[in-house]
């Protein structure tokens, strides 16, 4: 009896440890790939670039974090000593390069950088040696459009309509300014609208001049009026 329960005993432990070697054998290559994967897209560094202020003493270095995942966005960490900050850039899931991004000191505690994809506006960030905190985004203006031009009767004045748009990397900020002044002159701010959710039409936008140096200026949304200006050069 004893012989034949050691033999029974022998063939359940036969038994489990196959199919412990199988499941090791299953999830094993399952673990490496995912190891690996994770590694390949949130772990591994690759060094875009290095740059040194003009003295030599201050180092700043930007790098990418993995590789996209499925067209994703890049991560990049930018470093100075043991500091950093940790962004993203938007380039239609292709890999970085110094392209990419950019650093330009303004002095030898201060920099400039930019980082830039193909789906996103440029992302602008200071760094500054003297600050608690070193680097912080800033937007800078990227593109102007004009949408809407109109002299006055005696062709003497000039009102312009132009939506403007901010950087800020992911999150880019539109707005409506209004501009005036004499014709063939540099043109002064008179008004801003801050408008994150859509952009403005030249057909939603409306100059009517009272006279020489009076005008009303009507602004439209697609669900209706919105807001009436008076200008009046005759006060500035």
């Amino acid at each position: 009896m004893d012989i034949e329960q050691d033999i029974l005993r022998t063939k359940r432990r036969a038994k489990w440890g196959c199919l412990i070697g199988a499941v090791v054998l299953i999830l094993l290559p399952i673990l490496l790939f995912v190891g690996y994967f994770y590694y390949q897209t949130e772990i591994k560094e690759r060094t875009l670039i290095v740059s040194h202020s003009p003295n030599s003493a201050n180092t700043i270095k930007i790098e990418e974090k993995g590789e996209p995942a499925f067209f994703g966005s890049s991560s990049v960490r930018i470093k100075y000593q043991n500091q950093h900050i940790d962004l993203i850039i938007s380039n239609d899931g292709k890999t970085l390069d110094d392209s990419n991004a950019s650093i330009k000191w303004e002095s030898n505690d201060t920099a400039i950088i930019t980082l830039e994809g193909e789906e996103q506006f440029p992302e602008t960030i200071v760094f500054n040696k003297n600050n608690r905190k070193l680097f912080k985004n800033v937007q800078i203006q990227v593109d102007s459009n004009t949408l809407v031009t109109s002299e006055s009767p005696d062709h003497k004045k000039i009102i312009e309509i132009r939506e403007i748009t901010r950087s800020q990397g992911q999150k880019p900020k539109r707005l409506l300014r209004i501009y005036y002044g004499k014709k063939g002159s540099n043109l002064n701010k008179y008004k801003e609208y801050y408008h994150l959710d859509r952009s403005y039409k030249a057909d939603q936008l409306y100059v009517d001049w009272t006279n020489n140096t009076q005008a009303s200026i009507r602004i439209f949304t697609d669900s209706g009026f919105e807001d009436s200006v008076q200008i009046d050069f005759n006060k500035y």
